[in-house]
């Protein structure tokens, strides 16, 4: 060795005959830089010349936050250099890259906000729910297949797999086959809707009060007004003078005037 320990003094010629002989230690400030302080002005340590290590500082060093929205002192010793330990409590108010939801995220320094939620909406499948993270747009197509084959409501008609996910039922021209609780013969084709049309098969059929038939009603219609006047009797005496009608006569309470 030819300088004590903070390099500041040369070691005398003799001082030391062999490398395990105490080290020299000139009594000066060390005055070497440690890692802290604002970078610009770095403490130094006020230890004298001394082995090993510089002892902790006894200063205080202003920190950033990581998002450099404000500052914090932070004794010397206790300073980590773990980005954790300078967050500030200030919450992001940045719109992720969705344009739904907020970023929320508490000292954010990320550069895209890219929101961490699944999108779960509905696909036009009707089915399944979009799997994909939160997402500006339109969700795209589904992906699942059926490797089934898809029948009309007949069996008639087929489509063979794979069949994307949402394919509808294959059209169909023959007659449906669903009874219809009237009797008649369905006039539809085959069809996957929940219901049948109405039958619109002709009958005969009488107006309200009886007073005409006719040969052509549509069976979905039931009783119809024919537009003569009702003539049924009242307890008075009278004929009702009501258009032809369903419901009673006179209204309870109410008398023929």
């Amino acid at each position: 060795l030819v300088k004590c320990q903070c390099g500041k003094e040369d070691v005398p010629p003799g001082s030391r005959s062999s490398c395990e002989d105490p080290v020299v230690l000139c009594g000066s400030v060390c005055d070497k830089e440690l890692n802290c302080g604002q970078s610009e002005a770095r403490h130094r340590c006020k230890a004298k010349c001394h082995e090993g290590p510089c002892p902790p500082c006894d200063g205080v060093t202003s920190v950033l936050c990581r998002c450099h929205a404000m500052a914090k002192d932070i004794d010397c010793k206790d300073l980590t250099g773990n980005p954790e330990d300078t967050k500030c409590q200030k919450r992001c108010t940045k719109k992720r890259n969705c344009g739904k939801h907020k970023c929320n995220q508490q000292c954010c320094i990320e550069v895209e906000h890219i929101c961490p939620l699944v999108c779960n909406k509905t696909l036009s499948c009707g089915k399944h729910k979009c799997e994909r993270l939160c997402h500006k747009g339109h969700c795209p197509i589904c992906l699942a297949a059926s490797f089934e084959e898809l029948h009309c409501e007949c069996g008639k008609s087929v489509i063979l797999p794979p069949i994307p996910c949402g394919t509808r039922s294959p059209d169909c021209s023959e007659k449906c086959s669903r009874p219809h609780p009237c009797g008649h013969a369905p006039l539809h084709n085959c069809h996957s809707a929940p219901e049948c049309p109405p039958c619109t098969v002709f009958v005969s059929r009488y107006c309200h009060g009886a007073h005409e038939l006719r040969k052509t009603v549509p069976c979905h219609m039931g009783e119809y007004s024919c537009g003569r006047a009702c003539g049924r009797s009242l307890p008075c005496g009278h004929k009702c003078i009501k258009t032809c009608h369903s419901d009673a006569c006179l209204l309870p309470g109410v008398s023929c005037t």
